[in-house]
C-alpha cells in the first residue's frame, strides 16, 4: 500500500514536469539580478552607478517596495531634456542609465529575457537594454530585435507590478551579456527579478 502510494506520487510529479514535452530550463545567474545586495550607500552591488545631478536623479536599493525577495531597484529620473534647454549642460537632461556586470552564457541561441517593473506615470519610459563590451574598442554594443529597436520597453504606467519578457536570438559574438537600465525624460520605476533562461521549444 505504502509502495503504491509512492509510485503514484512519483508518476504524478513526472506528469506535471514533463506534460506537453516541455522542460523548463534553469535560470542563468544574473549578478544581483534581484537587487538583494547593496553597499553601505544603498547602491546595488554588481551594477555600475554614475548618477548625474543626484538631487534630481536617484538610484537606490529599495527594501520597502519589491516584487519578490527583500529588495528591488528604485530608479528615478527627476528631470527632462527641456529642463536644460539653453543651459551650458543640455546633456544632463537626456539619458539616465546604469550598467550591470557582464556574465557568461552557456552558448549562443534563443533566450528568454525577463524582469518585473512597477512604473510611474511620468513622460519617460523605462528601457532594459542588453549589451556586450567590444574588447577591441572598449565600447558597448547593444542587442536590438529584428526591427532594430531597443530590447524591452516597459510601457505600463498603472503603478502596478508588470511582467515583461522577450525571446531573443543571441548571436555568437554575445558570449557575455550585460544589462543597462535606462530612462529618458522624467519618471520613476522599481525593477526586480531580472532573469535570463534558455528558450526550449515545446515538443509536439
Amino acid at each position: 500500500m505504502k509502495k503504491g502510494y509512492f509510485v503514484a506520487a512519483f508518476l504524478t510529479a513526472a506528469f506535471v514536469l514533463f506534460s506537453g514535452g516541455f522542460i523548463k530550463a534553469e535560470v542563468i545567474s544574473v549578478p544581483n539580478g534581484g537587487f538583494e545586495l547593496a553597499d553601505e550607500n544603498g547602491q546595488p552591488m554588481d551594477w555600475l552607478v554614475d548618477v548625474v545631478d543626484p538631487e534630481d536623479n536617484q538610484i537606490q536599493v529599495d527594501t520597502k517596495v519589491y516584487h519578490s525577495g527583500k529588495a528591488s531597484l528604485y530608479f528615478e529620473k527627476g528631470c527632462s531634456p527641456k529642463d536644460y534647454e539653453g543651459t551650458p549642460t543640455p546633456w544632463k537632461g537626456s539619458w539616465m542609465y546604469m550598467r550591470g556586470t557582464e556574465f557568461a552564457l552557456p552558448k549562443p541561441g534563443r533566450y528568454i529575457i525577463s524582469f518585473w517593473a512597477k512604473q510611474g506615470d511620468g513622460p519617460g519610459n523605462f528601457w532594459l537594454v542588453i549589451y556586450k563590451t567590444d574588447t577591441s574598442t572598449g565600447g558597448k554594443k547593444q542587442l536590438t530585435d529584428d526591427k532594430g529597436t531597443y530590447v524591452i520597453v516597459a510601457t505600463d504606467k498603472s503603478g502596478e507590478w508588470k511582467f515583461y519578457e522577450k525571446v531573443l536570438d543571441i548571436p555568437q559574438e554575445f558570449t557575455t551579456l550585460g544589462f543597462q537600465p535606462q530612462i529618458r525624460d522624467a519618471n520613476k520605476v522599481w525593477v526586480d527579478d531580472v532573469k535570463v533562461e534558455p528558450f526550449e521549444e515545446e515538443e509536439e
